[in-house]
């Protein structure tokens, strides 16, 4: 049981850190970091995380939503936070003065969220899965090359949580 809880507390910052990373992505978009977290937020829900664990088909408006794990995820987050920069600004100009305080995050989160789980994180997933697939070739045809770029690359991976991209399943 200490095992078993010391090894999440270890892992928290990794598991939330779309939520962290949405943060300082927001910062440097120039967004509410609010809104961005709560959209990270959204990837890491409990009630997300057991549909992803059922595994049955889900539908959002009738479209698709990609099953994928955003625990540890760092492009997904990257690229949504990037989007909610332009739909907060359209938002901040389309809306009275008066009733963006309330309206603003609320109109942001009601269009990013289903954009977020049917286009731009089943996106960001299949692009950490290629790099990670990249990583996973170049290993298969020289093996040496890996090990020299892990070690060279390894404080930069872990301090952004990539390093989670090369553990396999």
């Amino acid at each position: 049981q200490t095992y078993y809880i010391m090894n999440f507390v270890a892992d928290t910052a990794f598991y939330f850190l779309p939520i962290l990373l949405a943060y300082t992505a927001a910062i440097k978009f120039k967004c509410s970091p609010y809104i961005a977290m709560v959209l990270g937020g959204v990837l890491l829900h409990p009630s997300f995380s057991a549909l992803v664990a059922v595994g049955d088909p889900v539908k959002l408006f009738g479209l698709p939503v990609t099953l994928a794990k955003y625990g540890s995820s760092v492009v997904p987050i990257i690229l949504i936070v990037w989007a909610i920069s332009y739909v907060q600004r359209f938002f901040e100009r389309v809306i009275p003065k008066a009733l963006k305080l309330v309206f603003v995050p609320l109109c942001t989160i009601l269009v990013m969220a289903p954009i977020a789980l049917i286009v731009i994180g089943p996106l960001g997933t299949i692009i950490g899965d290629a790099v990670a697939n990249g990583i996973m070739f170049l290993d298969s045809k020289a093996t040496w090359v890996l090990p020299v770029m892990k070690g060279a690359f390894s404080p930069l991976m872990v301090m952004t949580g990539m390093h989670y991209s090369i553990i396999p399943g």
